[in-house]
This record gives structure tokens, C-alpha cells and sequence, in this order.
């Protein structure tokens, strides 16, 4: 017979009490692990050597996790905390690298699908403007728990850094091979059918080589160009997001990568955050200043999404977008027209109406002399002392 709790007695007849379960040691140990971890094993599956096989993409690379590294062989130069894209050491074998903390699992069970995944988007993106990834490292813990390693390319500093920085000035020729690096990742990203889904400064950084790379592919997904892509419309970055987000439309594409690259090279010429709030009112608001606001006019259908009523209600209307007016101020008369045109196609309020990262590449201000470089060595040559003691890993 099974209880109602809270009732003291079923059908007249006097229940007796419930003993309070007893709790193990070792169930008191994994709680705790649980909490400081902040891990749930039902919302991160395991997957054995076998199954991996057997999996429709991750057996592809089944010979990548057949052997883990011991993550013990490298010595750990610095911890690198708090940074958007997760725990990074800097370590030294032969050479310098960035171990980015993943998963910390039981010594029972077999690599986690969220490390599997990232090592899936990151072996199948092998490009230039992408990170490298060399290997995945495994350590052992106490209580009998495993750490998971990815190992990766060090990275000098991130963008956030370098473009909020007062002290690291930008000239407009290392604007435009920062931002060609960018559009030229995103393309090949977006030619093997994968969305990053998070794309801001922070996920973006630059090597000593002053080569730019996208980083953090924990969000990356599949899409289908040809078809509907019922993704839930998640908001991973504030200030970069697409306001198809903000309607919470499930049919989004990677036009959201557009609209976050056209922010960031936005922001690079202004020198300042755009869309920054509190919270997504505010960011809305911020949104319709720059751009204008929403309506059926420029977004067809988009009262049928499931957040226009609370858009249309709390955001007020913007007569005169101060988009052109910031373009005014921070960009050179001589390419003014240019960049006017390629950030007003990569941002436009509708998604279909953006430009692909591949049209991108056509815009002319790419093609004007001087021809970018593929570095911006003689922009980190500029970074200052104060800045180099806190540079960032990927």
C-alpha cells in the first residue's frame, strides 16, 4: 500500500511513522561532491568505449579518447580562474599549452557526452581561426573521483581584454584582420553545419602569433540549413545576443553568430559596450536604441512569437536609431559607406535578412589596400606590463 505523505491515517486505520532513511558514508561523500561540483549525472550521461562506437558521430573519434592522457605529466605553471570559458591551468611538458577543466566524474564511469562533445565540434573544426585541440587529459581525484582535461593552444589574452582596454589602441588595419579572422572562422563553422551559439569577446582570443581563434564549443551545435532547426532559444552571452532570442524563437539559425560578430566589430571601432543591462529589459531597450524596435514591419511574423506581447509592452520606440549616428563618430570617412553596409547586413532585426558569414567575406573593405595580414603582431607588441600579468588562456 503506498502512502500519501502528510497523512497520518488511511482509510481509519492508524499509520505508523516513516523511518528517516539511513545515509551512508559514501552517499554523504558524493553529496558533497554533488554540491561543490554543482555535477548531476542524470543531465550528463557517461558513454563507455563500446557505446562510443557505436554512437552515430562520436565513434569518429574513437581513436581520439581510446587512450587519456595523464594530466600529471605536465606541470602546472599558473590557475587561471574565474575566466567565461571555464577553469584553465597553464601547463609545460615540452611546450606551453592551456588544460581547460571539464568534467569531474566517478573513477566508475566512462567519459562524460559533455567533454565527448566539445571534442567532437573542436576535431571536426580544424581551421586557422578555430582552437586547437591536442588531446583529452584525465586525473585522478580523491574520494575516487576523475578530472577531465582538454588540452588546447594558449592563448595570450582575450578580446574583452584588448577591446576594453584604454591603454591598447586599435588602428583600423588591425580592426580589419581581426574582424576578417573572425568572419572567416565563422564561415567554415558554418559550411560543416555547426552553430557556436556563443560568440562574444570572451570566447574569442588572440595568440602570441597575434592570431585570432574562437574558443569555448561547449554550446556548439548542429542546424539545418535546409529545413526547420527547433533549438531552444537559450541567451549564453549578455550583449550579444540575437533578439530572436529575446522573443524566444525556436527556429533560429546561425544568424546568431552574425548578429554577435557584427556587436564585436562594432564595438571594436566604438571602443565601448553597446547592448550591456542588467537584465533583458534594459538590453532590449539598449537594442532598440541602436537599432530600432521591433515590428511586423521589419519582422514578419514576429507577433506570433511567444514573447512579442512583453516586447511590445515594456520597450519604448526609438524614432531615430543612433546606429548610423555611432558610425559617424568612431569610423573613417573613407570607409564609412563600407562599414555601414557590412555591420547593417549582419545585424539587421529579421534573420533572414542578414548576411551569411561567407557574403561577408565579399565586402570590399576586405579587398582595399593595404591587403590584411593574418596576424596583429603589432598589436600585441602594444599590450601593456599591467595587461600581461593577467592575460588570459583558452
Amino acid at each position: 500500500m503506498n502512502r500519501i505523505i502528510g497523512m497520518n491515517s488511511f482509510m481509519g486505520v492508524k499509520l505508523k511513522p516513516l523511518e528517516p532513511k539511513r545515509t551512508t558514508t559514501d552517499e554523504i561523500d558524493h553529496r558533497e561532491y554533488q554540491k561543490q561540483y554543482n555535477y548531476n549525472p542524470f543531465r550528463d550521461k557517461c558513454y563507455s568505449q563500446e557505446k562510443i562506437r557505436n554512437h552515430e558521430r562520436f565513434h569518429l573519434i574513437q581513436h581520439f579518447v581510446a587512450e587519456l592522457e595523464d594530466k600529471n605529466v605536465y606541470s602546472t605553471r599558473r590557475n587561471i580562474s574565474g575566466t567565461p570559458f571555464g577553469n584553465v591551468e597553464k601547463v609545460q611538458n615540452d611546450k606551453v599549452y592551456a588544460l581547460k577543466k571539464m568534467r569531474q566524474v566517478s573513477t566508475s564511469d566512462d567519459i562524460p557526452k559533455s567533454v565527448l562533445h566539445e571534442i567532437y565540434m573542436l576535431r571536426k573544426l580544424r581551421h586557422a581561426n578555430v582552437i586547437k585541440l591536442f588531446s583529452c587529459c584525465v586525473s585522478k581525484c580523491e574520494k575516487n573521483y576523475r578530472t577531465f582535461y582538454l588540452r588546447m593552444k594558449l592563448g595570450k589574452c582575450d578580446l574583452d581584454q584588448l577591446m576594453f582596454t584604454i591603454e591598447v589602441q586599435f588602428y583600423t588595419d588591425e580592426i580589419k584582420i581581426l574582424a576578417l579572422s573572425l568572419l572567416e572562422g565563422l564561415a567554415f563553422i558554418h559550411s560543416k553545419g555547426i552553430m557556436h551559439r556563443n560568440i562574444s569577446p570572451s570566447n574569442i582570443v588572440v595568440t602570441n602569433q597575434g592570431v585570432l581563434k574562437i574558443i569555448n564549443f561547449e554550446r556548439a551545435c548542429d542546424y539545418n540549413e535546409n529545413g526547420p532547426n527547433k533549438k531552444k532559444p537559450k541567451r549564453f552571452n549578455k550583449g550579444y545576443n540575437a533578439p530572436e532570442l529575446y522573443l524566444k524563437d525556436i527556429n533560429y539559425g546561425p544568424g546568431i553568430d552574425m548578429w554577435g560578430a557584427g556587436i564585436i566589430v562594432m564595438e571594436m571601432f566604438v571602443r565601448q559596450r553597446l547592448i550591456m543591462g542588467e537584465g533583458s529589459l534594459e538590453q532590449l531597450n539598449n537594442m532598440a536604441r541602436l537599432f530600432g524596435k521591433i515590428n511586423i514591419r521589419v519582422y514578419p511574423k514576429c507577433n506570433e512569437l511567444p514573447e512579442y506581447e512583453s516586447y511590445e509592452e515594456h520597450v519604448y520606440y526609438t524614432k531615430y536609431p543612433l546606429f548610423c549616428s555611432f558610425l559617424t563618430l568612431w569610423v573613417p570617412k573613407k570607409i564609412y559607406k563600407l562599414i555601414k553596409s557590412l555591420l547593417g547586413g549582419m545585424m539587421k532585426l529579421y534573420p533572414p535578412d542578414r548576411l551569411s558569414a561567407s557574403d561577408t567575406l565579399k565586402c570590399p573593405w576586405f579587398e582595399m589596400s593595404p591587403p590584411p595580414e593574418k596576424n596583429v603582431l603589432s598589436l600585441m607588441g602594444r599590450i601593456p606590463v599591467s595587461m600581461s600579468a593577467t592575460v588570459k588562456s583558452s
